[in-house]
């Protein structure tokens, strides 16, 4: 009997676009080349570059949600820039936003005296209000444009 444990099986052509496409699909981070070669250790490198190039062209074009980028030395499948307020609107739905007094109080003091700082904020409320102001940016009430 024969260990073949250390050899990949040799993919059929039409199979290493659709395997490769899933890989890069599946991958937490971009997918390098080397890690490619590493896993379709059996496909010869032209082979799966031209399945890659394949990739890249049926997704660039009009009509699609999806392209294939080189980023960080690798190959990733994310969404057209054009979508991500759809995207964005999934993922980070915005609900009806109920503030605390505290959070409405520092709220009425920025929203009066701005631009303003953290130490003129404490001075006129006379209370920390570290807590408050990080929930106010979490929710996009109000965000940092600069120095004062």
């Amino acid at each position: 009997m024969q260990d073949n444990t250390n050899e990949a099986p040799v993919l059929p052509p039409d199979e290493v676009r659709a395997v490769l496409e899933a890989l890069i699909f599946a991958s937490p981070q971009p997918l390098t080349p080397r890690e490619i070669g590493k896993v379709l250790g059996g496909v010869p490198k032209e082979a799966w570059e031209a399945a890659l190039a394949e990739i890249r062209a049926d997704y660039a074009r009009d009509g699609r949600g999806l392209q294939l980028v080189e980023v960080a030395g690798g190959y990733q499948i994310t969404t057209r820039p054009e979508y991500n307020d759809w995207v964005r609107e999934l993922l980070d739905p915005r609900t009806p936003t109920r503030l605390s007094i505290q959070a409405l109080e520092t709220l009425a003091v920025i929203a009066y005296k701005q631009p303003v700082t953290l130490p003129e904020i404490i001075d006129l409320r006379g209370v920390k209000t570290g807590g408050v102001l990080k929930t106010l940016l979490e929710k996009r009430l109000i965000q940092i444009t600069g120095r004062k």
